[in-house]
């Protein structure tokens, strides 16, 4: 979101510009936190999604 051409500041969301090897670097770094977050849900879902597919 941070990266999108949109104006997002009136949500708390500082824009990050992506147009440097150094921007792009703390871009990178601010996906890594929430997509590590993510992990347990995303093993939680897929276990979901597999039990219902083996369901009779």
């Amino acid at each position: 979101m941070r990266a999108d051409p949109c104006d997002l500041t009136e949500f708390d969301y500082t824009p990050v510009p992506i147009e440097t090897p150094s921007s792009r670097a703390e871009y990178g770094r601010g996906q890594v936190e929430p997509a590590e977050r993510a992990v347990p849900l995303r093993t939680r879902l897929l276990a979901a999604a597999d039990r219902l597919l083996a369901a009779p």
